[in-house]
């Protein structure tokens, strides 16, 4: 039997705290006949060099992160004309929606449940996906335990200014959470272990990456 998990669209923080969850199906525009892309790749497989921080250095980078732009009802950069779609059956996959082209773009994951996480950064110039499996073993159904997507975004120029810049696969560890820090690090709250429902239980390690490097 498959874990499934909760998909959140974190457009603000901070933290764990804040989150708008996404229906499982959302019904108010009609995709029919609406072309599906994926994102142009800038940059493929990108092994990231991984720093172990404390939690509170951790917590202080949630305390900090804010964004310099407004995110609508969408769920996505107010003004832009995009909006985040999740749809569900048996599977769920996310899509980013620009309404003047009735297009889509589907945001990556090789999960049944989704993507379980999205947020901007700090310049709104940037966005991150990610999603993960709860538990060691994931062998039995994914090839990998959590993946990461980076996205930068050109602002006017609709679906066709949203390009990946890079993508991260690790089989060692789930993701928990996690902030940007700045426009080129970001930092992670990962476990090793079987996820507990009682989370006083769970194991975390704090990392910091600069992607960029």
């Amino acid at each position: 039997m498959f874990k499934l998990l909760i998909l959140s669209i974190f457009i603000t923080f901070p933290a764990l705290s804040v989150g708008q969850k996404t229906s499982a199906r959302d019904s108010s525009h009609n995709f029919n006949g609406s072309a599906v892309h994926s994102p142009e790749v800038a940059v493929g497989d990108k092994d990231l060099v991984l720093t172990e921080i404390s939690e509170k250095e951790f917590q202080k980078f949630l305390s900090e992160y804010k964004i310099s732009c407004k995110i609508d009802s969408g769920k996505f950069v107010e003004g832009s004309g995009i909006y985040v779609r999740q749809f569900c059956d048996e599977i769920c996959e996310t899509y980013l929606y620009e309404q003047k082209t009735n297009n889509r773009l589907i945001l990556p994951s090789d999960y049944d449940s989704g993507i379980l996480g999205m947020l901007f950064s700090t310049s709104c110039n940037q966005f991150l996906v990610y999603s993960s499996y709860d538990g060691p073993d994931y062998d039995k159904y994914y090839d990998h335990r959590s993946e990461l997507f980076i996205f930068s975004i050109a602002h006017g120029e609709g679906l066709n200014g949203v390009r990946q810049q890079l993508q991260y696969f690790s089989k060692s560890w789930s993701i928990e959470n996690l902030v940007w820090v700045n426009e080129k690090s970001i930092a992670l709250k990962v476990y090793e272990g079987e996820k507990q429902g009682d989370d006083s239980m769970n194991k975390y390690k704090f990392y910091l990456t600069d992607f960029l490097k």
